[in-house]
């Protein structure tokens, strides 16, 4: 009687953390949607409707750097200086194409560079975090819709937040 019970405890303890690893362990319908090769189809930049967020106008920046401070000509705008910057952003986006594998790594293919990144998905496969492996910067893609062939994201940026959709090929 006291073997059976060894006997069945034993096995009882054996099959239940088996059960808890492989039941937990099962992956999101959208990571087995993003495993392959895309490449941007667009990009734009991403103006949210938000009411109440004033906007940022005529403000005036200068180069303060003579003494005399005498007007040249060459004054910028901080909004015409983040449109340049957000401009830059867009451009060298529409030339990437992005590889992503099952294992959870993958390669982002920029002009001229090619960078090795870790992904994975949070927040039930919404947001994408994608962690460059060699300087360890951390980027977030929050996915506006996934299927396929296509996928439409929204990417976080310095000069603010550009739309991109992307093709699978």
């Amino acid at each position: 009687m006291i073997m059976r019970i060894t006997k069945l405890f034993t096995i009882i303890s054996v099959v239940i953390p088996i059960y808890l690893i492989t039941s937990c362990a099962t992956t999101q319908p959208r990571e087995k949607l993003l495993v392959g090769t895309w490449t941007t189809h667009k990009a734009a930049p991403y103006l949210p409707n938000k009411k109440g967020v004033p906007a940022i106008t005529g403000m005036k920046v200068t180069d303060t750097t003579n003494a005399t401070k005498h007007k040249t000509g060459n004054e910028v705008t901080a909004d015409e200086r983040q449109a340049r910057q957000l401009q830059r952003f867009i451009d060298r986006q529409m030339r990437t194409t992005m590889k992503l594998n099952a294992d959870k790594t993958g390669e982002i293919f920029f002009p001229g560079l090619t960078v090795n990144v870790k992904w994975k998905l949070k927040k039930n496969g919404k947001i994408m975090m994608v962690k460059d492996i060699e300087s360890n910067q951390k980027k977030n893609l929050e996915f506006i819709f996934v299927n396929d062939s296509a996928a439409m994201a929204i990417q976080p940026t310095d000069a603010g937040d550009i739309i991109v959709r992307y093709r699978k090929q």
